[in-house]
């Protein structure tokens, strides 16, 4: 039963962001499971708030993939499509989605993932956080779909993308030591490793 406070829980930006977001990924689905892309957002905003963010990096949530999925889609560069979310929610929240961002997508998918933790390592706390929902997400109800069940066909990408989740984990283990998803990460990679063997 929920509680009742004299304060909102959260802002109209927040509303904002959300009917953006909606806006933008109405037509995605997620690779794996074809199921409205919009779950991943919405999740990887629920993680935020329960692990601890505020209400900044919740609303960077629900617009990290804008730059690098939807802004190609409307004839903008990645970086102009940051500057889109700049422009309409501010620089804080801008700079959040900007860290999660593959700015770089030239490259081998090795070189971009290698790029993308190195950036992530170097970046602020709250990139850290938005970073590991969406990757926990990514884990555990994209790629699980993909590698964890016994059903799929085997895949050269399989060790890339344990090799990929297990390095970023411990760059948030050490940055997010009082993180609650964090273990849960590590769970769901130790259920995944196997079925890279195959």
């Amino acid at each position: 039963m929920a509680r009742f406070s004299p304060h909102p829980q959260y802002s109209d930006r927040y509303d904002r962001a959300v009917q953006f977001a909606l806006e933008a990924h109405r037509y995605q689905q997620r690779k794996y499971s074809g199921k409205p892309y919009i779950l991943h957002l919405q999740a990887v905003s629920s993680y935020v708030w329960l692990d601890g963010g505020n209400e900044n990096e919740a609303i960077a949530a629900w617009l990290h993939d804008y730059p690098e999925d939807i802004a190609p889609e409307r004839g903008m560069t990645i970086p102009e499509g940051v500057e889109a979310i700049a422009r309409e929610f501010g620089p804080e929240i801008a700079a959040i989605v900007r860290g999660c961002t593959e700015c770089d997508r030239s490259g081998t998918w090795r070189d971009r993932k290698q790029l993308y933790i190195d950036q992530v390592a170097a970046s602020s706390d709250s990139v850290v956080l938005v970073s590991l929902a969406d990757k926990y997400d990514n884990y555990s109800n994209g790629y699980f779909h993909e590698i964890g069940q016994k059903s799929a066909q085997p895949s050269r990408k399989r060790p890339e993308i344990i090799w990929f989740g297990e390095t970023l984990a411990e760059i948030y283990r050490r940055r997010l030591p009082h993180s609650l998803l964090v273990p849960q990460f590590f769970q769901v990679l130790e259920y995944l490793k196997p079925f890279h063997l195959e």
